[in-house]
């Protein structure tokens, strides 16, 4: 049986290679002190990215923790990703080897992400996450037509100019 380093590092592995696939650069910090694992670089933007990965699927249900729990003098302490620090999160489940993206939206990122591999025997759809609208084909395909639409807006003159114009 894995431990949770390695169970991480699978994660991690499984992120470079999908990204890879999909004709994307990735880098990976020198250091750990970084609050993210990689650096996507996809359509001219850079992106950082956090891999989170389970174990083990519960109840037809993949659970992460998308926050750091760390163990410092005596004491447990959880601290929340803010969108300073992360722009996408490569999820990785290593008991049927399930990738997907989580982009996070404007509201704040949530501690923790269910993602249900089938739809609840009630029909709820409603802060309901399917395993297959995030599966990394699907997200990552959103993630191009997110640029797409972040250029076209900085094109329109929706955007301030990121340097001072003289």
């Amino acid at each position: 049986m894995l431990n949770t380093v390695s169970i991480g590092d699978l994660g991690e592995s499984y992120a470079i290679m999908k990204f890879t696939q999909a004709q994307t650069i990735v880098s990976k910090p020198l250091t750990n002190n970084a609050r993210y694992d990689l650096i996507i670089e996809h359509n001219g933007k850079l992106y950082r990215t956090q891999v989170k990965t389970t174990s083990a699927i519960k109840d037809g249900k993949m659970e992460f923790a998308t926050k750091t729990t760390n163990y410092s003098k005596g004491n447990w302490k959880s601290n929340a990703y803010s969108h300073d620090e992360i722009d996408l999160f490569f999820l990785y489940c290593a008991e049927n080897n399930w990738c997907g993206l989580y982009i996070p939206d404007n509201n704040p990122i949530p501690q923790n992400l269910t993602i249900r591999l089938e739809p609840p025997k009630n029909n709820q759809r409603v802060g309901i996450r399917l395993a297959e609208d995030y599966a990394f084909e699907k997200q990552f395909g959103a993630l191009a037509q997110l640029v797409e639409q972040e250029t076209l807006n900085f094109e329109v003159g929706g955007s301030s100019p990121l340097c001072p114009t003289n």
